[in-house]
């Protein structure tokens, strides 16, 4: 993997140049989102768009903060660490290497709240782009919403 991203921590998620969130409801259990979200790797290619089936942790279970897992998107290979394990609320992480130069650096922040039979996903993406994807910050608004929804619409049918 030729690119390396500026570690970051959790501040990053509050300070990046360019953030986005968004919140869905899945009719699902918090744990079971959780799991799938944090556990499975591999799981997420069934249900968030452009996925590969080839995620895995990189590091020996059992996997918590620090850990590190490699994933492919778009047919991207990216190798994440771990910044937040907290089962079954929150899961965050940051990218620290990619086989495209898109980020000066990249995380995401995964957090679960339970609601009666069902759970509030609140994802937030912070990013500082660089190159192409600087100047296409602008449309991210309008397709990353569209996107997550469609994911944890796929998420809720495999769970469920």
């Amino acid at each position: 993997m030729p690119w390396d991203l500026q570690p970051v921590g959790l501040e990053f998620l509050e300070t990046a140049p360019y953030r986005h969130t968004t919140t869905e409801v899945v009719h699902r259990p918090a744990e079971a989102i959780f799991a799938a979200i944090a556990e499975d790797p591999a799981g997420w290619g069934a249900w968030y768009p452009g996925f590969s089936h080839q995620g895995r942790y990189l590091t020996p279970p059992p996997h918590g903060v620090g850990a590190v897992r490699e994933v492919v998107m778009l047919g991207v290979r990216f190798r994440e660490e771990v910044l937040a394990w907290e089962t079954p609320s929150r899961w965050a992480f940051c990218v620290n290497q990619a086989a495209l130069p898109f980020a000066n650096a990249f995380a995401e922040d995964y957090r679960v709240a339970p609601q009666g039979d069902r759970s509030v996903v609140q994802w937030t993406l912070a990013l500082d782009p660089r190159g192409p994807l600087r100047v296409a910050t602008p449309l991210m608004g309008e397709v990353l919403p569209h996107l997550f929804r469609r994911a944890m619409s796929n998420l809720s049918r495999r769970l469920g």
